[in-house]
């Protein structure tokens, strides 16, 4: 593959690489098309790089967060957690010069409404931002445009919501990049949640796609 063939001649010529990755070398590409055809690439890079493990079993994104509850599970034993909802949205509007509205954005020749926002905050559904047909460009008007986002009523990832599943996984990764602070309301445990996303996209998605951990492994010569 290209991979190969480059990194074999920047070695050749004592190229010294730094680069950081959230799998260790043998473990790239996994489950990937054809990843026959990428192992002699993990063989070189094993062959001149010293692969030192990073992950210290502490998650530093949430050492300095947001001190209020960020997720909250919708089920017949749960509390309320729409009214819970519905006051942080109410509290944090209270701090925006602005009142709560619909707001539509023109993006790439397309209207695309949002049902309630105010200010820098928006309040909406898993349905308005990815049962619809959004995709990268409008994820990253919403995170140009907010400092919050409460997502709601997230449900189960399923086969039959694939489509909606693919843009859910594009949107987080938008709102994560550009630290947009994201509260979101699901319909099951949030560690059920993420075993049954994690099962249906390493089996079931592109090849292409990544879910993102929190390891990280360091790959230096």
């Amino acid at each position: 593959m290209i991979l190969k063939s480059l990194f074999t001649e920047l070695f050749k010529r004592g190229v010294v690489m730094v680069t950081t990755s959230n799998r260790p070398p043998e473990d790239l590409y996994k489950h990937g098309l054809q990843r026959v055809n990428f192992l002699p690439f993990i063989a070189i890079l094993k062959e001149h790089c010293e692969s030192v493990s990073m992950d210290t079993g502490i998650d530093y994104r949430f050492l300095h967060g947001p001190t209020m509850q960020t997720y909250f599970v919708r089920d017949r034993w749960e509390r309320d957690v729409d009214v819970e909802l519905n006051a942080i949205f109410k509290r944090l509007a209270s701090e925006q010069n602005d009142i709560a509205r619909p707001r539509t954005y023109r993006i790439k020749g397309r209207d695309v409404t949002f049902r309630k926002t105010c200010g820098h905050i928006l309040d909406t559904t898993f349905d308005e931002l990815c049962a619809r047909a959004l995709g990268a460009a409008d994820y990253l008007q919403i995170s140009q445009s907010f400092d919050v986002v409460l997502l709601r009523d997230i449900p189960k990832m399923t086969l039959s919501i694939k489509p909606a599943a693919r843009r859910f996984i594009t949107l987080i990764d938008t709102l994560y990049d550009n630290k947009v602070a994201s509260l979101v309301l699901i319909s099951l445990s949030l560690s059920l949640s993420l075993s049954l996303s994690l099962t249906l996209f390493s089996c079931s998605c592109s090849r292409r796609d990544q879910v993102r951990s929190k390891d990280s492994t360091s790959t230096a010569v």
